[in-house]
């Protein structure tokens, strides 16, 4: 009797095994554009679909740059952008099954990528032909960053290539020991372009502070000597701390304001971008 019982549950379990529907395989689609620009986010799309509970896939972006997922089913949005110009194989790749799109990243006219359309290129061209500036995205340095604000530091850094200031003793402020413009900075102090930034005591640079237009009129008449003060008016600067800077600086040529075609205000309080910081430089140097 228990061998017959036994026969019977095997035959059963065989006909449950033989009857039974394989596992559905996990499936992904993906979307990308087919062209950007060097230093434009891309943006690509990834839905999976058909994963039983959560499935490990993989995102590569043909450039060395990987993305590992562990994901249930859903749409999905990932960003990035190609420092170098080409074309690239974006892959998904789940349950060892690729999807592939290519996308061509556009080459570009002058040492960056993201100045042709700013007021300021002929300024940043010039400033990278100088050597003042080598880009803001290290070690590719094929991005300026022209909307950016210039911290103090940067700026330090700008005049410090600018106008071939030499090696120079610590000027000791206290936040600026180990910084990545710390030399720039002593460079700087060291040529009487700036005090510090908390007189009286003036112990510290403030680095990562951004400059604003009114630092940086007060930098550049230091670094270059200005000193004349012409009929020259902005609305917006009397009593101000910098106004006497200010005057000099647009006496020089190398501020007209801040609200052209006008030009009455010169906004000493807004940051200066570093296309801006282009613009006064190449006016300075007059080149």
């Amino acid at each position: 009797m228990k061998t017959r019982l036994a026969i019977v549950l095997t035959l059963v379990a065989a006909a449950i095994t033989a009857t039974a529907s394989p596992a559905l395989a996990a499936t992904a689609t993906l979307t990308a554009p087919a062209s950007a620009d060097v230093g434009e986010t891309v943006t690509a799309t990834v839905t999976v679909s058909d994963v039983p509970i959560v499935a490990v896939w993989f995102l590569d972006w043909g450039d060395g740059t990987e993305t590992t997922q562990v994901t249930p089913d859903g749409t999905y949005t990932y960003t990035h952008a190609y420092n170098e110009p080409g074309d690239y194989d974006i892959t998904v790749t789940i349950d060892d099954t690729p999807v592939t799109t290519t996308i061509t990243i556009n080459t570009y006219q002058g040492s960056f990528a993201d100045d042709d359309n700013s007021t300021f290129v002929n300024d940043i061209e010039w400033l990278a032909a100088e050597g003042i500036t080598k880009g803001c995205n290290p070690p590719h340095n094929t991005l300026f960053c022209p909307t950016q604000v210039v911290t103090r530091g940067q700026m330090a850094a700008f005049l410090s290539r600018a106008l071939g200031y030499s090696e120079a003793p610590s000027a000791n402020f206290t936040d600026t020991v180990g910084h990545t413009f710390e030399a720039d900075i002593d460079k700087l102090a060291d040529a009487g372009v700036t005090l510090g930034c908390n007189p009286p005591d003036n112990t510290m640079f403030c680095p990562n502070d951004p400059v604003t237009r009114g630092q940086m009129a007060a930098f550049l008449v230091r670094a270059f000597g200005y000193v004349d003060v012409g009929d020259v008016e902005f609305i917006d600067i009397a009593g101000n701390i910098f106004e006497t800077n200010v005057l000099k600086l647009a006496t020089a040529g190398v501020t007209r304001g801040c609200n052209p075609p006008d030009n009455t205000l010169f906004c000493p309080h807004d940051s200066v971008t570093r296309g801006q910081m282009a613009a006064f430089l190449h006016r300075a140097m007059g080149d």
